[in-house]
């Protein structure tokens, strides 16, 4: 039986680290480089540095997408954000739906939450991720829940 066990994981080790490092390879920065978006996020910091310009915002009620070409503008509208009751976001559940060198598809399940701990808001986007001259950044941003943003006020 012993002998049995050994050889059947002999046979499948090989195929199990085949996958960790394929798993290992697919992360590629994406997944950090959105934990990292949403940490400088709820330091209320200025986050254009996350985004490609032009890039394109398809959130709330209105579906009409709107193309974002000032660098200088800020993304986000704090104020209007912690008005609301906002404290900071938490990450309910962040998937690479696809990815390749340039380019990724990520949906990020994601809590707004207020002083209390308490959930205000629960709310799933959808981001496109491309990688110019190295770096990633958002191309794409896609949510049914109302965003904070001084651009489409």
């Amino acid at each position: 039986m012993k002998k049995l066990f050994v050889a059947l994981l002999m046979l499948f080790l090989p195929v199990l680290m085949f996958s960790v490092e394929a798993e290992e390879k697919a992360s590629g920065g994406v997944v950090e480089f959105v934990e990292s978006y949403i940490a400088e996020f709820n330091q209320r910091k200025l986050l254009n540095k996350f985004f490609h310009y032009p890039h394109v915002w398809l959130v709330g009620s209105d579906a009409t997408p709107t193309t974002v070409t000032d660098v200088e503008e800020p993304i986000v509208d704090y104020e209007k954000l912690t008005e609301m009751g906002w404290h900071h976001s938490n990450i309910n559940e962040l998937k690479v739906i696809y990815e390749s060198e340039d380019r990724a598809f990520v949906t990020l399940d994601f809590s707004r939450i207020n002083a209390l701990e308490e959930e205000i808001l629960r709310s799933t986007a959808l981001y496109t991720i491309t990688k110019l001259d190295g770096a990633w950044g958002f191309a794409i941003m896609a949510s049914v829940s109302p965003f904070i943003m001084r651009r489409l006020e």
